[in-house]
């Protein structure tokens, strides 16, 4: 009993998030960005802000996936705004999808080039690193990170 007594501290800091410690999960793979999107539509009430990279999503989770998911978040009246670089796989992307709700910016490459993508919504701040063969990343669940995130994300937006 009194190793489990001293032990309890460790394991309530695992569990308890607070502004001091966040919950932090990690993803890998197309099943971790699966379980991403689907906490994204179960958490994200009104909006979704995304600095999004080169790489696209649709490749990791399968084409119908990611139709489908689009066409969810659509649905629940999601609404996204996605910082991007104006790279010639995305000149054809329109800057505002009504049906999926989407509205883009494009940033000059070399102004904005980075190797992932960031998504802040509900409290959380995702990361996705895309690496040649696989994808790694992390949910950052802590409401003052992800309004400090979203507050870097507004200004940008407003000055593109």
């Amino acid at each position: 009993k009194s190793t489990l007594n001293a032990a309890l501290p460790t394991l309530e800091s695992l569990f308890i998030t607070s502004a001091e410690k966040p919950g932090i999960q990690y993803i890998e793979g197309a099943q971790g960005v699966i379980e991403l999107y689907e906490d994204i539509l179960r958490a994200t009430k009104k909006h979704l802000y995304v600095f999004h990279s080169g790489f696209t999503d649709e490749g990791t989770v399968g084409e119908t996936y990611y139709k489908r998911y689009l066409q969810k978040k659509a649905k629940r009246g999601i609404k996204t705004k996605i910082l991007m670089p104006l790279i010639a796989e995305f000149k054809h992307l329109p800057l505002e999808e009504k049906k999926h709700n989407i509205v883009r910016k494009f940033l000059e490459p070399k102004e904005f080039n980075i190797p992932g993508d960031i998504a802040i919504y509900s409290g959380k701040v995702t990361v996705l690193i895309h690496k040649k063969d696989s994808i790694v990343g992390f949910v950052v669940e802590n409401k003052h990170f992800a309004d400090s995130m979203k507050q870097i994300f507004n200004a940008m937006w407003k000055r593109s």
